[in-house]
């Protein structure tokens, strides 16, 4: 009797446990949100569940294992099991910083709930970019430079095993049950999971974007990110893809060595150096046999750099693949040419270059999904008549000046009158004031060729009032020190937080990082944003010190005293503050 109660004792147990450790398995592979594309496209990672996953990429039987003998022997090549820890970061040990905690070694990235790749890291194997070291007697033992984990990129586990079952030809596009919505506020239809079919083993060119995405969001605080996509059946056309869009490059020293490497590694055609293989024309035809020299078979399992900087800088989107980038943009049309200009107002006598003409009221100018705090961040053209706003959106208030009758206003004017007259936002803009007084501002900004008005919103919560302008035909620019001056194409803002929920150091550094980003981004030529808050306010002084903005000057105008406040586009993609 007593043996049959502990046996019975002793089963409970067991059933606990396993109750309680697949409860864990369950949550482990649940699917955690990692972004939100500016298309509106979810995504999401799921980690594998139990030892029955596939093999470690360090595997010698994982066909995405870069082989040993194709493993240049460089200042990059991995380290060996005895090599500190510390050298390497984010990939090999996600930090408490990072937004996606917990992700393993491996993981599905989902968008939709449809698979679109999987990555593993491989932490025996770590790499540094040590570009300045190459051709020194430090080239190979540098300790400063940041080592990271092998990131191995290959197709998710289901639909490379279709490919062993009788399936339509890969021309035909698999069926979608889980149908694209298309976000308000987005003009552009995103591609449909049909768009994204393709050959068992291979990655579409968007899905690539994507997962690169994706592992900047981990891993916010590598600098690179080195990748293998040599398990990949296009890996050609990856290649391809993140080379002339300047996503990745190659460590030097691996350059030197596979250009060097001898014949009978080469394929049996036209030298390596001139020669473009068909499968490469195909993808982008566009490109000269001198930019792109055939691929030797060891680059299969080449090591990539992807650069953290490049990708903000929106490497390899709009021209690339049909994914929106954070300007919503398909394709980008050629810079605005350089064409002399001149302003000549109360304020300034300047000459610059004549200026775009500026985008249409409601006109969304930027979207990025903040994993900071969960939310999506929209920079839209301020809309004063309200022509993009639904039937319900429009306010009416009671107009002073009007007998006190009630005025049909736009979301956009009646949040900036509001904003106005709250006090806390009066004592620092001096504007409060009737509704025909904020109209007629906002009539000025339109008038004004120098200056673009905008809102911030959270989520479709606006947020905040934000002036974009042109420094060089903006006051400020006699305030500079006199060994900077003023470029041709430097961008100034004013911003207004006028709801008091979105104040705070998270968020201001946010959307103070992210108005940087749309700047840098809205013309490459740009290689200063600056900013001019007042001196006495130490709340916003702490903000832009915290998003990278140094102060070279304090100055006085008429109406208050300044800190000039300038960010370098270099330092920005450097320091890359964007989750």
């Amino acid at each position: 009797m007593a043996t049959t109660t502990t046996n019975t004792a002793n089963a409970n147990v067991r059933a606990d446990v396993n109750g309680r450790l697949n409860a864990i398995s369950k949550h482990l592979a649940a699917e955690r949100l990692v972004l939100v594309l500016p298309d509106g496209g979810r995504v999401t990672v799921c980690s594998p569940s139990s030892p029955s996953s596939p093999s470690s990429p360090s595997s010698p039987s994982s066909p995405s294992s870069p082989s040993s003998p194709s493993s240049p022997s460089s200042p990059s090549s991995p380290s060996s099991p005895s090599s500190p820890s510390a050298s390497s970061t984010a990939l090999s040990s996600p930090s408490s910083t990072n937004t996606a905690k917990g992700v393993g070694g491996r993981g599905t990235i989902l968008v939709d709930g449809t698979p679109i790749a999987e990555y593993a890291v491989d932490r025996e194997r770590t790499y540094a970019l040590d570009i300045t070291a190459v051709g020194t007697p430090f080239e190979g033992r540098t300790t400063h430079v940041p080592r990271y984990p092998l990131v191995v990129l290959s197709v998710p586990s289901s639909t490379s095993s279709t490919a062993a079952s009788p399936s339509p030809p890969p021309s035909s596009p698999a069926p979608s049950t889980t149908p694209l919505a298309t976000p308000p506020h987005s003009t552009t239809p995103r591609p449909s999971a049909a768009s994204r079919a393709a050959p068992a083993a291979a990655m579409k060119i968007e899905d690539v974007w994507v997962a690169l995405y994706a592992l900047f969001t981990m891993y916010h605080a590598q600098e690179q990110v080195p990748l293998c996509v040599g398990a990949l059946e296009n890996w050609e056309a990856v290649v391809e893809y993140l080379i002339v869009s300047g996503l990745a490059r190659t460590h030097p020293s691996h350059s030197s060595a596979s250009s060097t490497a001898p014949t009978s590694s080469l394929p049996s055609s036209s030298p390596p150096t001139t020669t473009q293989t068909p499968e490469m024309t195909k993808q982008t035809p566009e490109i000269s046999t001198k930019q792109t020299p055939e691929l030797p078979s060891n680059q299969a399992h080449e090591i990539y750099f992807v650069s953290r900087a490049a990708f903000w800088q929106a490497a390899g989107t709009a021209g690339f693949h049909p994914r929106l980038n954070w300007l919503l943009q398909k394709s980008v049309p050629p810079p605005f040419p350089s064409v002399p200009s001149f302003t000549r107002n109360e304020k300034v006598i300047a000459k610059h270059p004549l200026r775009a003409r500026k985008p249409a009221p409601g006109q969304v100018l930027y979207r990025r999904w903040c994993a900071a705090v969960g939310q999506m961040l929209e920079l839209v053209c301020f809309d004063l008549e309200g022509v993009m706003d639904a039937p319900g959106e429009f306010v009416e208030v009671d107009e002073e000046e009007e007998g006190g009758r009630k005025v049909r206003l736009s979301k956009h004017l009646a949040a900036f009158h509001k904003w106005h007259n709250d006090p806390r936002v009066a004592a620092a803009w001096g504007e409060a004031g009737s509704v025909a007084k904020h109209r007629a501002y906002i009539e000025g900004q339109y008038r004004d060729e120098h200056s673009v008005p905008c809102i911030f919103s959270w989520d479709g919560e606006m947020m905040g009032y934000v002036e974009v302008n042109w420094t060089r035909e903006d006051h400020v620019r006699e305030h500079f020190p006199e060994d900077l001056g003023v470029g041709m194409w430097d961008r100034g803002i004013h911003v207004l937080v006028g709801e008091r929920r979105f104040l705070g150091a998270v968020r201001s550094e946010i959307w103070m990082r992210s108005l940087c980003h749309y700047i840098f981004l809205n013309d490459p030529r740009t290689n200063r944003v600056v900013g001019e808050p007042d001196h006495g306010n130490p709340a916003i002084l702490r903000v832009v010190d915290d998003s990278g903005f140094y102060k070279p000057n304090t100055f006085d105008f008429p109406y208050k005293r300044s800190t000039l406040v300038l960010h370098p586009r270099e330092k920005f993609f450097a320091q890359c503050n964007l989750y």
